[in-house]
């Protein structure tokens, strides 16, 4: 018996083959009327043997209308047979979603198992663009600030500066020499600053791990959707009935 996999793969071709065939026969149907006639055209002369009679004219009936749509018809019987066999087994292929053994949730549908895997592919953005903590800075958690709060352990702190002129007398006055005396430029503080940070971000390797779940994730509903679409189909066919009363 055929999985539902097998059916996923051809669905897409028999959907062509079917497009494609009834858009040739609407352009047939439309533009070629001349396909459904045949057709003769035989001269008898007035005049008996004296006047010779032109060549019989004959156009064959390349096909009718009925077996146009016999040919239609068994093209999109096979789509929409396909098609129903697809969901019909969608309705019972499920799948529990397993990650490093343990079973996250159990029988989810193939169908939401395909989405899952595609809107878990879209977060990672998300995920990979989280902020943070610097590692050069020791940081500790700050519960009493909020939940996911952590406290830079040791303050920042700056100083306030101020240049100051010094001197010191070299040498004292005499009689003969006045004193010599040296003068210079000091930065000295003249006050401090203390700045506390606190931070909602998270560390390295929070992010990692994070990260690391959702890929195990998306790789757990993957091989989810894998199993599920591997259930045997639901054999059952529908086109056939449709264009039996279609067609009367």
């Amino acid at each position: 018996m055929a999985k539902l996999h097998e059916v996923l793969a051809v669905e897409p071709e028999r959907e062509k083959v079917s497009r494609k065939v009834t858009e040739e026969a609407t352009k047939t149907f439309h533009d070629k009327g001349q396909m459904f006639l045949g057709s003769q055209r035989s001269w008898h002369m007035f005049d008996g043997e004296a006047t010779e009679a032109p060549p019989t004219e004959y156009q064959a009936l390349a096909t009718t209308v009925p077996d146009k749509l016999r040919w239609v018809a068994k093209a999109v019987s096979q789509y929409f047979d396909v098609n129903l066999q697809k969901e019909a087994t969608n309705q019972t292929a499920v799948a529990d979603l397993i990650v490093n053994d343990v079973a996250i949730a159990k029988d989810l549908p193939a169908t939401f198992l395909l989405g899952l895997e595609s809107k878990l592919t879209k977060l990672r953005p998300m995920y990979e663009a989280i902020p943070v903590l610097p590692p050069s800075v020791e940081w500790r958690d700050a519960p009493e600030l909020g939940a996911g709060v952590r406290q830079m352990v040791h303050p920042e702190k700056k100083y306030k500066t101020a240049k100051t002129f010094q001197h010191k007398t070299l040498y004292d006055a005499t009689k003969e020499h006045p004193a010599q005396i040296e003068r210079w430029e000091e930065t000295i503080n003249v006050g401090e600053s203390t700045r506390d940070v606190w931070s909602g971000m998270l560390t390295t390797a929070e992010k990692a791990d994070l990260l690391g779940r959702l890929d195990a994730l998306t790789q757990a509903a993957k091989r989810a959707r894998q199993r599920a679409n591997n259930i045997t189909i639901v054999k059952r066919s529908v086109g056939a009935q449709l264009f039996n009363y279609l067609h009367g």
